[in-house]
């Protein structure tokens, strides 16, 4: 079985996807085909040096010195304790790594040839182009219930913003239009105070969720029509500083 893995991203829910489609289908093929990001793709070198000098500006260069020796020393930690990087990790889980331009039709036709599921996790939005070359059983990773929100979304965000009591996480079909395919496969999460944040959830739940959506399951929550739908594709400043007003027991967001 082949499998292609679409994103712009790194870490650790990568990682998981990649180490449990390894465990579970041991002669699989799995490439992850990352993209430039917008901001990799638009923003020069004088892009960069504007958007350091206000972050600068704004905390100040003692706030950053002290972020810089912290990251300094994990990763001190880290190569004393010979923890693996990113590339180490999928490489163990026989995962084939390509870097892509963008997620263009002519940068992905080699790269799609037999390939039986592909998955798409933390990428804008394909065009139609690209969805019609891409194989019937592409699935799209969503941190929400579609029929709540659709766009770009953090797992829990919206959730907590409208006093929900709950978070779900939601593998559906690719389509041509924004978050508006068949859902596959759909996990419920207690939004409660708790050690582990709705993304540690996120990395954990969605590797096991593509596993089962690959052996044919499906599961389908109900949705009540009378919660708000909001449909949105941006995350504003305002959003963040409502969401870290109303967290229940999640890592703020800086």
């Amino acid at each position: 079985m082949n499998f292609l893995v679409l994103t712009e991203g790194t870490g650790e829910l990568l990682t998981n996807v990649a180490r449990d489609l390894n465990l579970y289908f041991p002669d699989s093929s799995i490439t992850i085909a990352k993209a430039k990001s917008y901001a990799q793709q638009k923003q020069n070198f004088l892009h960069k040096f504007s958007f350091l000098f206000s972050k600068l500006k704004k905390r100040g260069i003692s706030f950053y010195s002290k972020k810089l020796i912290s990251l300094c020393i994990d990763k001190f930690i880290s190569y004393l304790s010979f923890s693996p990087s990113y590339n180490q990790c999928l490489t163990f889980h026989n995962v084939n790594i390509v870097s892509l331009e963008d997620h263009t039709p002519s940068c992905l036709l080699p790269y799609i040839q037999d390939i039986d599921f592909c998955f798409v996790i933390g990428c804008r939005i394909l065009s139609k182009e690209t969805c019609s070359i891409l194989p019937h059983n592409t699935f799209v990773v969503h941190s929400c219930d579609p029929r709540f929100v659709k766009g770009v979304c953090l797992p829990s965000f919206w959730e907590t913003i409208y006093d929900l009591d709950f978070f779900r996480l939601t593998l559906l079909r690719l389509a041509p239009k924004l978050d508006s395919g068949e859902i596959i496969y759909q996990e419920e999460f207690p939004l409660v105070e708790s050690k582990y944040t709705p993304v540690m959830i996120q990395n954990n739940a969605i590797p096991l969720m593509i596993i089962k959506s690959v052996l044919g399951e499906r599961k389908i929550l109900n949705w009540d029509p009378s919660i708000k739908q909001h449909v949105k594709k941006t995350i504003t400043k305002q959003d963040l500083k409502q969401f870290n007003q109303k967290r229940h027991g999640l890592n703020k967001i800086v």
